[in-house]
């Protein structure tokens, strides 16, 4: 099933943006204090322990699937920026939330929302929509029995960062 712009109901929207991307409203499809942030954190530990890709990025990657590299994420970042010129906030969210993997043969949040939780995205509760868009980073790891609790710490971090946003009271 797929969910049109309109059909994303504000609390998902709120746990798409706590979880991956809490500068996507003002940025261009590329956060640079996200990417130099990322690459810092990643010098400094001398492996990848963060990302700076944005749901636009993220967009980018889905939509044309490329081996890991400095050449894809340039062409990722090229990407992201003709999107952003095309399309409006909204609508790149709305194909986000469509294309991205929730483990498995689940990809869009319609499917994993009904399959997971066996209720409408329009139907969440704020702790089963971060818990939603806790799988994306990593589906098949984090659906994994062992892994509970790695994806319970995510799903209350992104619960933490709607409160803080002031999606949540």
């Amino acid at each position: 099933p797929w969910l049109a712009a309109g059909e994303i109901p504000p609390l998902l929207r709120a746990a798409a943006l706590a979880a991956e991307d809490r500068r996507f409203p003002s940025h261009p499809g590329v956060d640079p204090l996200a990417l130099t942030r990322a690459a810092w954190r990643n010098l400094l530990a001398g492996r990848v322990v963060q990302g700076g890709s944005t749901i636009t990025m993220q967009l980018a990657r889905l939509e044309r699937p490329a081996r890991r590299g400095l050449g894809a994420k340039l062409e990722e970042t090229a990407r992201a920026m003709w999107l952003e010129a095309r399309l409006g906030k909204d609508e790149i969210l709305c194909q986000y939330l469509n294309r991205a993997p929730f483990g498995g043969p689940l990809v869009g949040i319609a499917a994993a929302s009904r399959e997971l939780l066996g209720a409408a995205p329009q139907r969440l509760a704020p702790h089963e929509a971060a818990l939603l868009m806790a799988l994306p980073q990593d589906p098949s790891r984090l659906l994994q029995p062992a892994n509970r609790p790695r994806l319970r710490a995510r799903r209350d971090a992104i619960l933490r960062a709607m409160a803080q946003a002031g999606a949540l009271d």
